[in-house]
């Protein structure tokens, strides 16, 4: 073998040893790069995520909290008129305040009044009957003997998940005694994950 060939072999092996070198170590470099960019990224979505599905629930516990602290909530609880049901729990109020159930309890956990909006209506309707006991026993399980019980989370119902906030209804002074209780609940589902998620 001449010497010119030899050169060119030996340099042709070392220019494919360094390209070789080269492109595996540029390609864990990169690749460690973009797979810790890439994490970084889904880690603030997911927050982001986790922050406004916290935030939908704080204004659910507020609007709850305001609702439930009310003389005129506690006095509806004690006896249902029409005229508050007609001035306070029309449709115009779930379609504004984005809820899909606004129910008022007696002190021992039975529906005094409740109002559910199914998956695509624009207006609530009473409750059937199979979905009041659900939710009568939702809440007797979720209330304790031991006084007013005050929630908050994701309450999974016969028509799907709910972000929902339960208050102890009282006087406007926060005072009682107990006279019943107050779920709003605002669905959870595809539509509001979709939303979620563009978020």
């Amino acid at each position: 073998m001449g010497l010119r060939r030899s050169t060119v072999l030996l340099t042709g092996i070392t220019l494919a040893v360094l390209m070789a070198s080269l492109n595996e170590s540029s390609h864990y470099i990169i690749l460690d790069r973009f797979l810790s960019l890439e994490n970084e990224l889904t880690s603030r979505n997911v927050e982001r995520g986790v922050n406004a599905l916290h935030a939908r629930l704080s204004q659910l516990q507020l609007l709850t909290l305001d609702w439930a602290n009310w003389d005129e909530a506690y006095a509806f609880v004690a006896q249902p008129d029409e005229d508050f049901i007609r001035s306070n729990l029309g449709p115009e109020t779930f379609i504004n305040q984005g809820l899909d159930a606004i129910l008022f309890f007696d002190a021992q956990g039975v529906l005094v009044w409740g109002g559910f909006r199914e998956p695509g209506q624009k207006a609530p309707h009473p409750l059937s009957p199979s979905l009041r006991d659900w939710f009568e026993t939702a809440l007797r399980r979720l209330i304790t003997p031991e006084g007013p019980t005050a929630l908050d989370g994701v309450l999974v119902t016969p028509h799907g998940p709910m972000l929902a906030a339960l208050r102890p209804v009282l006087k406007s002074d926060d005072t009682g005694p107990l006279r019943g209780y107050l779920l709003m609940g605002s669905r959870f589902g595809d539509a509001e994950v979709a939303q979620l998620s563009q978020i």
